[in-house]
């Protein structure tokens, strides 16, 4: 059984709970990675005044951010996208 220490000296000693930290530690991992590129990329400023706006606008910084990943993707592992025709379902 391996113990892994925590914030405060909390010990973590049971399998089951230890696969849910690292869980856990993985996905905040995964999000300050993803914010880290997008405040590159784009800035990390917001430029609107209201609460609405702000909101919009980093919406839309991540919206980008996703789409960059898409294009980037797609030529790295050499995919060619097929689209469909207007009005063919």
């Amino acid at each position: 059984m391996v113990r892994v220490r925590v914030f405060l000296n909390t010990e973590i000693s049971s399998h089951s709970k230890q696969d849910e930290f690292l869980a856990h530690c993985h996905k905040r991992s995964n999000v300050e990675s993803t914010f880290s590129m997008v405040k590159a990329k784009f800035g990390d400023a917001v430029r609107l005044k209201t609460t609405i706006a702000m909101k919009n606008e980093a919406l839309c910084k991540l919206l980008a951010h996703n789409i960059c990943c898409l294009i980037s993707a797609t030529y790295e592992l050499g995919i060619e996208p097929t689209f469909c025709q207007a009005g063919v379902a």
